[in-house]
């Protein structure tokens, strides 16, 4: 199942040809690697053009730092999402409650799922409430099942709690909340 979006009304995401500018990497690399390993699995336009997130985007920054650094790339993008080191270091102060209870989280059992999981933390790590919306939304038109799409969503109140908690609680956080309870509601 594709699931398209009009990017007139997303700001801040870059296609392919911008991506590929900006780190010095071919689009055929891109393709390669989310037909080989999974990732990365941006959304798509309406005529299947590929959008990137600013999440998405830093987290490529990321993979290629370690590539071009001589981690083999299968090894950085295991199981179909970034391996990245020292993860846990970008939550709010630390948190090592938060850390523990992401890990203790159950994974999606999908690679799409995984994928678009990877994002939400992602985008709520750099405090992007936007684009975590964005891939939640997502969830309910590419995950097939709530069990699924619930699997996605998992991480947010986590992660939101963790920047109230840091006393740096996210803009529109409130939003968030309100568009997933009433998603959860009308998925029940």
């Amino acid at each position: 199942m594709s699931y398209s979006i009009n990017v007139t009304t997303l700001g801040g995401y870059l296609d392919t040809r911008a991506v590929c500018a900006r780190f010095g990497i071919s689009a055929a690399l891109l393709r390669l690697w989310e037909r080989r390993y999974g990732w990365p699995m941006p959304m798509r336009t309406v005529k299947g053009q590929r959008r990137f997130s600013p999440a998405e985007v830093a987290i490529l920054s990321d993979v290629l730092a370690l590539v071009r650094a001589g981690t083999p790339v299968g090894t950085v993008l295991r199981g179909g999402q970034p391996q990245l080191p020292a993860a846990d270091s970008v939550l709010p102060g630390g948190s090592e409650l938060a850390a523990a209870a992401l890990a203790a989280l159950e994974q999606p059992t999908t690679a799409e799922g995984r994928a678009l999981r990877m994002r939400v933390v992602t985008a709520l790590r750099l405090r992007d409430v936007g684009s975590a919306l964005a891939c939640c939304h997502e969830a309910l038109h590419r995950c097939r099942s709530n069990e699924q799409t619930f699997a996605v969503w998992a991480p947010v109140e986590i992660l939101l709690h963790a920047w109230e908690e840091n006393g740096r609680p996210l803009i529109h956080a409130d939003r968030l909340r309100e568009v997933l309870e009433h998603a959860c509601q009308h998925a029940a």
